[in-house]
């Protein structure tokens, strides 16, 4: 894996602003264009940010420390918890009922729990 500094640190930097930049101008398109609501407009560039987060931290170092989990996985469970949230404000943009989302919510965080703790059970120091 890659080193957590030097250039490739700030590389990794430059590409989530250049994702986050794509995120609000396509969340401007869908606003103007398409008439989407702000809410489902916002959901959206959640969701794209949320995926440039989860991408980008696959590349961090994944060896777990005394302190925690690895930064690769800190970074891909955040990006996947930002992905989460931007899908429940899209679905509550589109006037989904509100237990819909709740039960969205409640799956997408037991996945995320689950596939984080299966990953580090045999990586974890003591």
């Amino acid at each position: 894996m890659v080193e957590n500094q030097g250039n490739a640190y700030r590389t990794r930097g430059v590409i989530m602003a250049a994702v986050a930049l794509m995120g609000i101008a396509l969340g401007a398109i869908l606003y103007g264009v398409a008439g989407v609501g702000i809410t489902a407009v916002i959901g959206v560039i959640l969701i794209v940010l949320g995926i440039d987060i989860f991408v980008v931290g696959a590349t961090y170092s994944s060896e777990p420390d005394k302190f925690g989990p690895s930064e690769q996985m800190y970074r891909t469970a955040l990006g996947l918890v930002i992905a989460l949230i931007g899908v429940i404000l899209v679905i509550v943009g589109y006037d989904v009922s509100i237990w819909v989302a709740v039960a969205v919510l409640i799956i997408g965080i037991a996945l995320i729990g689950l596939s984080t703790g299966l990953i580090n059970s045999k990586k974890s120091k003591f």
